[in-house]
């Protein structure tokens, strides 16, 4: 593959992959996990750095600087990966609905987590507005996250509900692409009082559970090698503790219990800002929200041409 300067993010068709980003500088966590996704999937990169657009006053400079940090950020992974195809693409906008909708098409879309904050902090809100809306699967990856995982190892959370399922195959589609296994996780807690007589009892249904994963991914994935665990406690704090040292924590955006009205649960978000390894949220068929208006569109439509993305040549 050659280097991308037409422009033209998925130009032919191929796979893409989306990344968010700021200014780079000491760390480029998510940038270089996404160029190292993009080469495992044979795929495009776009790298993609969004601006809001001025209430008043040009435009001008703000787009020469967010040009200048998409280039920075194309050279930063052609230091590594020369071979990858990668568009730098400056796009004017609301950065987090720029980014959710630039993406609606891709096979990923990776953001980082908040700069400078540590595992355990909140999610910063251009990665919490693409966890919660993006259509394709989204990868939250931490500054140290780069350096997480060396057995190709993937954790995914299931509980029985159909985006669980969804998580569940992406998981074992990824570990194949690894080379890797994936460890199949069911936390539980004890029931309302009362309800099952014994320890041993309440753990049937998570076991259950397990096992109707385990015997899903042989039918999707015969190859890849899979384990279970029905650990007892919070589940959010069970999958985190399960992924430590792990390649990659996958959960689905919404379990079982979750209101068609929350866009993102409880675990999903949780798992987003308190795991140390990527964690990839990935929304089920059904799920998914209507694309957000570009900036501009309605200009566009009136016949005034709105430059709401640039492409950086060269």
């Amino acid at each position: 593959m050659k280097d991308g300067t037409t422009g033209v993010p998925g130009a032919g068709g191929e796979p893409t992959v989306v990344v968010g980003v700021d200014a780079v500088g000491d760390d480029a966590g998510a940038l270089l996990w996404a160029a190292a996704e993009a080469k495992r999937r044979r795929a495009a990169l776009d790298v993609v750095h969004a601006y809001d657009r001025p209430h008043h006053g040009e435009s001008v400079g703000l787009r020469s600087e967010a040009e200048g940090v998409v280039t920075k950020a194309r050279g930063v992974v052609h230091t590594i990966y020369r071979d990858l195809t990668v568009h730098a693409l400056a796009i004017e906008g609301s950065p987090g609905r720029a980014l959710v909708n630039h993406g609606a098409h891709a096979a990923l879309l990776v953001v980082g987590a908040r700069s400078g904050r540590p595992a355990g902090a909140f999610l910063g809100s251009v990665s919490h507005h693409c966890v919660g809306h993006a259509r394709c699967p989204v990868v939250v990856v931490r500054p140290s996250a780069t350096h997480c995982g060396s057995g190709r190892r993937v954790v995914v959370g299931v509980d029985g509900s159909a985006g669980a399922l969804d998580a569940l195959r992406w998981a074992l589609d990824e570990a194949a692409l690894r080379g890797g296994t994936v460890e199949v996780v069911h936390a539980w807690q004890y029931p309302p009082m009362g309800a099952y007589g014994s320890t041993a009892a309440g753990t049937e249904p998570a076991r259950a559970a397990a096992a109707a994963a385990a015997a899903e991914a042989a039918r999707h994935a015969p190859d890849v090698p899979i384990q279970t665990a029905v650990p007892f406690g919070p589940t959010t704090q069970m999958l985190v503790d399960a992924a430590e040292g792990a390649d990659l924590l996958v959960v689905g955006a919404r379990g079982r219990r979750g209101l068609r009205r929350v866009v993102i649960g409880s675990t999903a978000q949780g798992c987003a800002e308190l795991a140390h390894c990527p964690v990839v949220v990935v929304r089920g068929a059904g799920e998914h929200e209507p694309l957000s208006q570009p900036a501009g569109a309605d200009e566009e439509r009136a016949g005034t041409t709105v430059p709401s993305a640039w492409a950086v040549h060269g």
